[in-house]
């Protein structure tokens, strides 16, 4: 590679967004309730706070291993709330 090209991100990198988010394991008490936020390739994100928050249940859902009562997971714009975790 030369000085004068660019590198290009691999194919597999992309934006990750939770829209309005809420999930409940019962469903009289919300763990998260409209949550919202989103992540950039290459960023680093802590998620703190006290126990039973809701910090893995959020991680759960981005991964794609729960499912969100309300809300979307986006992929660069395009919603994955649907799909497995699964590869």
């Amino acid at each position: 590679m030369t000085s004068t090209q660019t590198r290009q991100p691999p194919r597999s990198v992309a934006a990750l967004e939770a829209k309005g988010l809420t999930f409940s394991y019962d469903k009289s008490a919300p763990v998260l309730s409209g949550w919202s936020a989103r992540f950039e390739p290459g960023e680093t994100v802590a998620l703190t706070g006290v126990s039973g928050r809701g910090k893995s249940t959020a991680l759960y859902m981005l991964g794609l291993m729960l499912k969100p009562d309300e809300g979307t997971i986006e992929l660069n714009g395009l919603d994955a709330t649907g799909e497995s975790d699964r590869a």
